[in-house]
């Protein structure tokens, strides 16, 4: 006598198995999941962070330089005179309007 069922029962535990086995790669992706996004925004982060400190560093070297041109009185007296128009005492200080100014 032959269970006519007996195909039926072993298909069912199979299907249950890769159930089973679906529902668990599921489970382990989605526990993965959130660590990887976490590295590669945390990759971002640094990154970001890195291009910030490299422009600062250049900023720095900038004004290292300039403090070092402002030590110079010659610099100094140059820049005062060029930029702020002053003289010296006892010196006077004259204007020429530039061509298309009317006067």
């Amino acid at each position: 006598m032959t269970n006519i069922y007996a195909p039926v029962a072993h298909s069912r535990a199979r299907r249950g198995y890769m159930l089973v086995g679906i529902a668990a790669v599921v489970i382990a992706a989605a526990l993965v999941w959130s660590p990887i996004s976490a590295y590669f925004a945390e990759r971002a982060s640094v990154a970001a962070t890195q291009a910030q400190f490299k422009s600062a560093t250049k900023l720095h070297a900038t004004l290292l330089a300039e403090i070092k041109s402002l030590n110079d009185l010659r610099e100094v007296a140059y820049l005062a005179k060029t930029e702020l128009n002053m003289v010296y005492p006892g010196q006077r200080s004259y204007l020429a309007p530039t061509t298309g100014q009317a006067g």
